[in-house]
């Protein structure tokens, strides 16, 4: 059983790579929701939580107010501390016997997905270790949307997560993914800025279905920038908008070759014949296969 360890920065499609793999058939480890599951009333880490920063950070239903934790520990580095003595630990426990239960269940691929991989030491549970990242403009326009942040500070917080990103490599991440990417400049400064971490890129491809789905994807996604020329052609093209999306995915990945390392093409709503078609710009794909029946 291969077992992948996916991380990476705010806003940079950690959770999009998560569900891609969940697609092509890995079962995911998700950190966040372990996190909920540790903290289970009356659970060992409940009570040790309590025992440690007291009762003030309960719910009336006795469960913990992580708005509450999170105000004492987020602005203290020596409660933070504390608190990842007590979790990380717990944790790395449930994951570890996740991994087993699953490869006892005869599972191939299993993903942990964890922002903290390395700063909580779970990279010894994995073989691998894939991180996403993303062009920054494109992180600072979805983070001054989505989050209502001033640009300075989204720029301090970017700034602290390509350290991150630096010290994941450290550690021994071995692939970088981006987010899909629809703006040439902006893929070619990003591959830019993490030259001097020499690891392999794959960059990401997703095919546009229609107008409306380039919408939904540049104002709802985190981490995604669909440019106006793109969803203006979208828009232009009509009812011939999945025609139009194979046809900038394949620009994009012409583009890429030249420049990244890797491509990985998402299929848009698991119609995996697009993603056969883009990849027919540099090689002949022969006997297409049906798309899987929409439930």
């Amino acid at each position: 059983m291969l077992v992948i360890g996916l991380t990476g920065g705010i806003g940079t499609g950690k959770s999009e790579a998560a569900r891609l793999l969940q697609q092509l058939g890995a079962v995911l480890i998700n950190a966040d929701q372990l996190g909920h599951e540790a903290y289970a009333p009356n659970s060992d880490s409940w009570h040790q939580v309590v025992a440690t920063f007291g009762e003030e950070i309960l719910q009336p239903s006795r469960e913990i107010d992580r708005r509450k934790l999170g105000a004492i520990v987020f602005s203290d580095p020596q409660q933070l501390a504390k608190l990842n003595a007590i979790m990380h630990p717990r944790m790395a426990r449930m994951v570890e016997d996740r991994i087993q239960s699953l490869r006892n269940d005869g599972v191939q691929v299993v993903v942990v997905e964890a922002a903290l991989l390395f700063e909580a030491g779970w990279d010894s549970l994995v073989d691998e270790v894939w991180t996403t990242d993303s062009p920054v403009e494109a992180v600072v326009e979805r983070l001054q949307a989505r989050n209502q942040m001033a640009e300075d500070e989204v720029r301090k917080r970017i700034e602290s997560q390509m350290d991150r990103l630096e010290r994941k490599i450290e550690f021994g991440a071995e692939y970088i993914m981006t987010q899909p990417i629809y703006d040439h400049e902006l893929l070619r400064r990003f591959l830019k800025s993490v030259e001097h971490l020499k690891r392999p890129v794959l960059a990401g491809i997703l095919p546009l279905a229609s107008y409306r789905n380039a919408e939904f994807l540049h104002n709802e996604v985190p981490g995604m920038t669909i440019p106006d020329a793109i969803r203006e052609r979208m828009y232009k093209a009509g009812d011939n908008g999945g025609a139009e999306g194979i046809v900038i995915a394949q620009e994009m990945l012409l583009e890429i070759r030249q420049h990244a390392q890797g491509v990985y093409i998402m299929p848009p709503f698991n119609r995996y014949k697009v993603a056969l078609q883009v990849l027919e710009v540099i090689m002949p794909v022969s006997g297409i296969v049906s798309d899987p029946p929409q439930s």
